[in-house]
């Protein structure tokens, strides 16, 4: 992955999470605890991978994880006003349950000792 690349994710990263609690209004997304732990673009920065992990349950995170999604377009609008790119990146929301393996990981280690 390119330096660029690389620079494209963490601004994109950095903007969304303060654009969110700011601008978006709807109480899905404004209301909640989420965080967004990481951001992959495609090279050729058509789309770009969103995660997030929510807190407060799995109906919760369904409620968010469709706000952001139905958000998305807003979104990529508010990044192509504060980044200076030619092309903004499509958005996708994913759910990051890298934290949530870990935790069951640590688990199953924990039982076997």
């Amino acid at each position: 992955m390119t330096r660029r690349i690389e620079s494209i994710e963490d601004n994109i990263q950095r903007t969304l999470a303060e654009i969110l609690p700011r601008r978006v209004k709807d109480p899905r997304v404004k209301d909640a605890l989420y965080t967004i732990t990481d951001v992959d673009v495609a090279k050729d920065l058509s789309s770009a991978k969103v995660f997030v992990t929510v807190q407060g349950g799995k109906e919760t995170e369904e409620l968010v994880m469709l706000g952001l999604r139905q958000a998305s377009g807003y979104l990529r609008r508010e990044l192509g006003k504060e980044l200076r790119l030619r092309r903004i990146p499509r958005l996708e929301f994913i759910e990051d349950t890298s934290f949530d393996e870990a935790d069951r990981l640590t688990k199953l280690l924990r039982d076997l000792w």
